[in-house]
């Protein structure tokens, strides 16, 4: 790899890494924390903060904090060029109108998306000019601090229902571009390589939305998103496999390339109180473009042996599938961070990140449980079955959290011990 690749991979590494803020990021949790408890300064930042994010919280629901600065930093330039990523118009775009752009598909961790649309590396602004394209992300993804400032602004807004109508219904103006992924996360668990599974038969909140306000439907393929990641089960322990890619962890994709074509749009009449036929002569409509779009592009990009799949998930198939995978894969990662953790010769470097790996997990499945419980309600079993998962890295962190202080004192006691006993090698050096 040159000097620009070794560039490009350490770029992508450093952003992946902060736009996914995840409790396996360990070095850099221990950094924060050791900065929030030993400085009074950090402690003030951090006071601050928190009142910003109460006094914000409503900002990722009313059209987002839009930075044309930030979209243009050339470091989404070297982000995008790692794969590389590439952007394709089918046609020109109103200015006038509003659209939806129904993203496909999801992938592991949708990076066509977030490179394309989030920001203008791939020269959205001068491919579309006058659309303002706004990336549609759960609301959990506004919980994380500082990064969902970054995710404001570039673009991102929450997916509600409530955030959507307001981008929609004028306050923002037109020539706004609602990027929504579609299968949402159903469809992760769908992602194979050499084949793009779309969930898709089912949803149908995005075609209301279209009708109610009359905004057009853009079909959008992202060719290659599927092959950034492979599934690995193993040996047989996680029967969906999960995600893998480069390093230890498997975290950071494959260098493989990714085309996004923005298809043509569907032009829809307004209508205030759609029928279900409405509705479901629209949703008919946009399922043939989609697959059209497919069709036409697969063999310009070499794609021409991947199958394509219309899919349609029961409930509780999608349940059983996710918490399967969820469960056995936090459980196995889990595992692995503890055997990285004691290699580690350092003994207090080990307990540090222990301890701090509790805390992690605890503040990540607090999120999970407002969100999948409380925000969109699940089955019980999914709270129960998660509790189960994160329990070995939360049941040793507070093993050796709790016990910190001590710990830390008796081996201070056997350190100076020893010290006082051993006597010096040179008889003659006393010092």
């Amino acid at each position: 790899m040159d000097l620009k690749g070794i560039l490009d991979f350490f770029i992508l590494s450093f952003i992946t890494s902060f736009c996914a803020f995840s409790p396996l990021i360990v070095p850099l949790t221990v950094f924060i924390l050791s900065w929030f408890w030993s400085s009074k300064f950090i402690l003030s930042v951090s006071l601050v903060y928190c009142y910003w994010l109460y006094f914000d919280r409503r900002t990722d629901s009313h059209g987002g904090r839009w930075s044309d600065w930030l979209r243009r930093c050339s470091i989404w330039t070297h982000w995008t060029q790692y794969f590389p990523l590439t952007l394709i118009k089918s046609t020109d775009l109103d200015p006038n109108r509003n659209y939806i752009f129904g993203y496909h598909p999801h992938g592991v961790a949708a990076i066509g998306a977030l490179g394309n649309f989030g920001t203008d590396a791939t020269h959205f602004s001068s491919l579309f000019p006058g659309i303002r394209p706004h990336l549609m992300l759960l609301k959990m993804q506004f919980f994380n601090p500082f990064t969902r400032d970054l995710l404001l602004g570039l673009g991102a807004c929450c997916v509600s229902r409530n955030s959507c109508e307001y981008l929609l219904s004028g306050k923002c103006g037109q020539g706004n571009a609602l990027v929504i992924i579609i299968g949402g996360r159903r469809e992760v668990w769908l992602t194979r390589n050499n084949t793009m599974i779309l969930y898709l038969k089912s949803r149908k909140g995005f075609i209301q939305l279209a009708l109610k306000y009359g905004a057009s439907i853009v079909p959008v393929i992202s060719f290659g998103e599927n092959e950034l990641y492979e599934r690995r089960t193993f040996f047989g322990l996680i029967p969906n496999g999960i995600p893998w890619g480069l390093l230890f962890m498997g975290y950071i994709p494959f260098r493989r390339q990714v085309v996004t074509v923005v298809g043509k749009p569907i032009h829809v009449v307004q209508t205030d109180n759609p029928t279900p036929s409405d509705i479901e002569q629209l949703h008919e409509d946009y399922l043939q473009a989609v697959e059209q779009l497919f069709v036409e592009n697969k063999d310009k990009y070499k794609l021409g042996h991947v199958h394509f799949i219309i899919y349609e998930l029961a409930k509780w198939d999608a349940a059983k599938l996710w918490v399967r995978t969820t469960s056995n894969g936090d459980i196995i990662v889990s595992i692995l961070n503890i055997i990285a953790l004691f290699k580690s010769s350092d003994w207090y470097f080990r307990q540090t990140v222990i301890r701090v790996c509790s805390f992690s997990n605890f503040i990540h499945f607090g999120c999970f449980l407002y969100h999948h419980y409380f925000v969109q309600p699940h089955h019980i079993a999914f709270v129960i079955l998660y509790c189960g998962a994160i329990s070995i890295t939360l049941l040793s962190g507070l093993g050796w959290g709790l016990n910190w202080d001590r710990i830390l004192k008796r081996k201070t006691q056997q350190f100076d011990q020893l010290q006082l006993t051993t006597e010096p090698s040179d008889p003659l050096n006393t010092t």
